[in-house]
């Protein structure tokens, strides 16, 4: 079933295998044999294999109709069997028999039957109505946006199947200067309205790539073109390059895109901060505790935690130095120092690192970095969805963290002084023995204060 209709006929020799084999079989109604040398005499062919011949093949044409009826004959010399090529022209409904389970790899669109001698299959068959619609499908679109400082850079890939050939018109910002502009890898002459764009299409499948530039300097919101295309376009692609001296606060477009983590990480620190200044044997106020976090969350988040435990061990050393025997005392004093260099290192590595590097944002989702933001669309309406960006220049970071590095240093003078307070207070180190425990010191108080009544007694 196809433009035209089809008929291929093969009779395969069974049995006997030697000899000649004469056999009579119908053809179906409104069948027009086109095979020469092959008779039609009252609806039949008269079919002779000499000696050695196995098979007899015959094509015929048909004349399309609404409704098609096979039906097996009451014949002992053969049996049938009848299969469709079906094409996507006509939309074929069977009834009354159904086709064998097909192979696995076949295809649906070749069913087969094997009827029982008196079998019947009815056939409709109906031609699709054709349904309005666009000529023109964009099947993809992938658009490439790099700002920079005074002017910036696009790039689009359309990939685009027409039904038939003509014009399809899309437009760029007004601003865009056009710098080439290519339909399956041949120039085309760049249009003198640069915002205007008109494509050349032949039938079938071609690919544009379009680069233009615009005049315009980066802000603190950054987004990418806007690009109105002339049908709706499907599996859309926007990446923008986030230049090295930007500081990027918050991305958004797309549902399918980038994410930043920071202000998530930023919610930890905050309600960290209030539960830790609640500690009033720690000299860090909540306040502290929040600008401490939140300088170190964006260069190095474990360091932050030996601060803390820093914190914690010392304060805990004060109180506990009495209860504690000489071997876990001396112990406690390493573990300190190592904890004191593991802190201190983290501190002090956090300053040149905030002040030379570039903030860790936590950006990530649909294969984006912090310099490489990549959103998702899978349809939208003529224009372009438009993914953006908040940002601020780099240096307004590190000015930041340049004033919370002398903050540090002034405090973390104050921190030590109270740690050294700590880390000392009982000794620095105690020689086996030379503190006795509290109930032998309870012991040898009662017995020299009996000593001392009996001399007074004496």
């Amino acid at each position: 079933f196809d433009l035209k209709w089809y008929v291929n006929t093969v009779v395969r020799r069974v049995a006997p295998a030697q000899g000649s084999l004469v056999v009579k079989v119908p053809v179906l109604a409104g069948e027009s044999v086109v095979t020469q040398g092959v008779k039609v005499k009252e609806g039949f062919i008269d079919i002779v294999m000499g000696e050695g011949q196995n098979h007899f093949v015959w094509n015929s044409l048909m004349e399309p109709v609404a409704s098609l009826q096979l039906s097996a004959g009451q014949n002992n010399n053969f049996v049938e069997l009848w299969q469709f090529e079906l094409s996507s022209l006509w939309h074929v409904t069977t009834s009354g028999l159904l086709p064998v389970k097909p192979k696995p790899g076949v295809s649906t669109r070749h069913p087969l039957w094997r009827p029982w001698p008196g079998e019947m299959l009815e056939v409709s068959v109906e031609r699709p109505q054709a349904v309005e619609g666009p000529t023109v499908t964009v099947d993809n679109v992938v658009l490439e946006y790099r700002p920079g400082k005074r002017s910036s850079e696009s790039s689009m890939q359309l990939d685009i199947r027409s039904s038939q050939g003509g014009n399809y018109r899309f437009s760029l910002p007004e601003n865009a200067e056009v710098q080439s502009l290519k339909v399956d890898g041949q120039e085309q002459n760049t249009p003198a309205d640069n915002s205007a764009i008109i494509l050349s299409l032949h039938p079938g499948f071609q690919r544009a790539d379009i680069k233009w530039t615009q005049e315009e300097v980066i802000g603190t919101r950054t987004m990418t073109p806007a690009v109105k295309l002339q049908t709706s376009p499907y599996n859309i692609v926007l990446e923008m390059q986030v230049p090295r001296d930007r500081w990027s606060l918050l991305v958004g477009g797309p549902d399918m895109g980038p994410a930043m983590l920071y202000w998530g990480v930023l919610l930890v620190i905050v309600l960290l901060a209030f539960l830790l200044g609640r500690f009033r044997k720690i000299p860090v106020s909540t306040w502290q505790w929040l600008l401490l976090g939140i300088g170190m969350s964006t260069v190095t988040a474990i360091g932050t935690i030996f601060v803390v435990l820093w914190f914690f061990a010392l304060a805990r050393r004060a109180e506990a130095h009495r209860q504690l025997s000489d071997n876990v005392f001396n112990l406690s004093q390493l573990m300190l120092v190592l904890l004191t260099i593991a802190a201190l290192a983290s501190l002090l590595a956090t300053i040149p690192l905030s002040l030379l590097s570039s903030p860790n944002m936590q950006v990530t989702g649909n294969g984006s970095s912090a310099y490489h933001l990549i959103w998702y669309q899978d349809h939208f309406r003529e224009a372009l969805p438009q993914g953006w960006l908040i940002s601020l220049p780099i240096g307004v970071y590190r000015l930041a963290m340049l004033l919370w590095s002398l903050w540090l240093v002034y405090s973390l003078l104050e921190w030590l002084r109270w740690g050294w307070g700590c880390f000392s207070q009982g000794g620095l180190w105690r020689k086996p023995g030379s503190i006795k425990s509290s109930s032998d010191e309870k012991m040898s108080v009662a017995v020299k204060a009996v000593a001392d009544d009996i001399g007074k007694g004496e």
